[in-house]
């Protein structure tokens, strides 16, 4: 029996330094969102949204959302050149057609295993023109694919947006 540290494929440790290794007989090999786009999906819930379904085109929205790692592989936090590293990724919708500029992006804090979840915090600016619109929320795989391009259906949420409040 040997004693084996996992290792992700960017050659970083999966645990951290001063947790045990794990006792093998063999070499193992995790997949991630690095080399294993397929193996990838996810369940998403919202957990609040402020200030609601209605803000002002200057306001934020603060959304915190919860990912739970429903697929085969490790979602990474960082990755070399960061393709692979997984993040949350917004897009606005007006009817069906995408908003141009106005999407965004939240990183993990910690590499995410099979079966365990992250808690994102975004702050999301909406559209700058006033309208019925539709947030799109879900995870990517940089440079490799959408989570809903590999059948995770992403979170969608009707918002309204109004013109810039007046402050004085």
């Amino acid at each position: 029996i040997g004693w084996v540290r996992l290792m992700t494929d960017g050659g970083r440790p999966i645990a951290n330094s001063s947790e045990p290794c794990m006792p093998s007989t063999v070499a193992v090999h995790a997949p991630t969102s690095r080399d294993a786009p397929h193996k990838l999906a996810a369940s998403y819930r919202l957990l609040q949204l402020h200030p609601g379904p209605s803000l002002a085109a200057d306001e934020f929205l603060t959304v915190p959302f919860s990912a739970l790692n429903t697929g085969e592989a490790i979602w990474l936090a960082r990755a070399e050149d960061e393709k692979g590293a997984v993040r949350l990724g917004w897009r606005w919708f007006k009817g069906e057609q995408e908003v141009l500029n106005a999407q965004g992006r939240e990183r993990l804090g910690d590499d995410i295993f099979p079966g365990q979840s992250y808690e994102f915090r975004a702050r999301i600016k909406p559209p700058v023109e006033a309208g019925e619109y539709t947030l799109e929320l879900g995870l990517v795989s940089e440079f490799l694919t959408w989570f809903s391009d590999q059948g995770s259906r992403p979170l969608r949420i009707a918002v309204t947006v109004h013109a810039p409040s007046s402050r004085q």
